[in-house]
């Protein structure tokens, strides 16, 4: 995640709403780190990481995707806003978290990742 999350600040150089989603996309893989070391077994702190973690994933695509959209890569941005509203759908119809919620409001974020990690894998730092 650190890394996809260093490439997708890279992307967004210079542009305020693009850093905004940059960075929560690396909050989120920060809260990552937190998921394990705050095992199951030490709650509340658990369940309040775990969720703002399925809360700054499917920000995280939303705000890159104004920002993708923005510069002309509207096909990524479609996916991004498709993948936020299906992760956030997800919690929205299920009401409580179960690993079947976890898995369903995650994969989209991971077909988002892989599609802007596509674009991102054939651009170099100097082009814009």
């Amino acid at each position: 995640m650190l890394l996809f999350g260093a490439g997708l600040y890279e992307y967004t150089a210079g542009d305020t709403v693009g850093r905004i989603g940059a960075w929560l996309y690396l909050l989120s893989a920060g809260l990552v780190v937190g998921l394990s070391l705050a095992t199951i077994e030490f709650q509340p702190i658990h369940s309040q990481v775990a969720t703002a973690l399925f809360v700054a994933l499917p920000l995280s695509a939303a705000v890159t995707s104004v920002y993708s959209w923005r510069m002309g890569l509207r096909r990524y941005a479609v996916v991004g806003f498709a993948a936020a509203a299906v992760s956030a759908g997800a919690w929205v119809a299920a009401g409580r978290a179960t690993a079947l919620v976890e898995a369903a409001a995650l994969v989209p974020i991971a077909v988002w990742q892989m599609a802007l990690g596509y674009w991102m894998r054939g651009q170099t730092p100097d082009d814009d």
